[in-house]
């Protein structure tokens, strides 16, 4: 047997025969591998399978990942929590990663590379009952750096996405409804973008000057929250603390940080108005939350 088939199979007779939830509250990744967490059981539950970029549905009922196959290749899949069915996404490509589930849960968004053309990284989206991709980003892309890190809007009609000089807001049909440009948020470059649930606001990580503060000579990433009517940026995280990677859920964000003197990561939260900073998981990365 396989040893891919082998840990499938391994995953899938320890989720029917153990006692589990049927609904996860979280996904993430730790020295075990992919996990996904109860807040009602304080269960985690171990997924025995070889993939990156684990993401959380927002019933909490599946999880989707990019699995690395021969040739250098990866390809995005999902997989049922409650069944154990894992499905590889007719992505048209052998170049992709870090799957995202749209918040009503009928799409996953996703950066690719489209096989045989000389492009940069666009970004595409494919409809959870695995039909054809639609390509949010042109394949022809000809920019420098291509397109990155998309986000959903909460009503999952738009995606943002950036290429390291513009942030650019699509419809689901690849349409640019907004362009803002990264320097009028902050003085330097970010990773992710998230726009509120009300559309007034844009949460986000970007570079800070506090390398002495956090102590490996080296600059850490803090989390902002932009105001697009008011164009005026505030920081939310403390100075000294590397954060990055935010997950945003109603009021709360979620994303990963290092304290001060350590390169330990754990999942951190805080209110939109900067209150409540604190530790919520830790020595774990690649957070998602569910969203219903």
């Amino acid at each position: 047997m396989h040893s891919w088939v082998l840990s499938i199979f391994i995953c899938c007779t320890f989720i029917t025969h153990a006692q589990i939830p049927k609904v996860f509250d979280y996904c993430y990744q730790n020295k075990k591998g992919i996990c996904v967490y109860s807040l009602e059981t304080k269960n985690e539950l171990v997924i025995s399978i070889k993939g990156d970029f684990p993401y959380i549905s927002p019933d909490g009922k599946e999880i989707t990942f990019t699995q690395n196959i021969n040739g250098g290749g990866r390809n995005i899949c999902t997989m049922n929590l409650t069944t154990n069915e894992i499905k590889v996404l007719k992505i048209n490509s052998q170049s992709c990663f870090g799957s995202v589930w749209s918040p009503n849960g009928y799409f996953i968004a996703y950066n690719v590379i489209y096989k045989g053309e000389n492009t940069n990284w666009g970004v595409a989206i494919i409809d959870t009952g695995n039909h054809k991709p639609i390509n949010i980003t042109s394949k022809g892309i000809n920019e420098k750096f291509g397109y990155f890190s998309p986000t959903w809007s909460a009503n999952s009609e738009f995606i943002l996405a950036q290429n390291l000089d513009t942030l650019y807001i699509f419809n689901l049909k690849g349409k640019v409804k907004e362009t803002i440009k990264i320097k009028d948020f902050h003085g330097s470059s970010a990773s992710k973008f998230i726009l509120t649930p009300d559309d007034k606001k844009i949460v986000f990580d970007s570079y800070v000057d506090d390398a002495d503060i956090w102590g490996f000579g080296e600059s850490p990433t803090a989390l902002f929250i932009y105001d697009i009517l008011e164009k005026k940026t505030t920081r939310l995280t403390p100075k000294g603390f590397c954060c990055q990677f935010p997950i945003l859920k109603d009021e709360k964000i979620f994303f990963e940080c290092y304290p001060p003197k350590s390169k330990i990561r754990d999942i951190y939260s805080i209110d939109l108005n900067g209150d409540n900073f604190k530790v919520e998981l830790h020595n774990c990365w690649s957070f998602s939350t569910k969203s219903n």
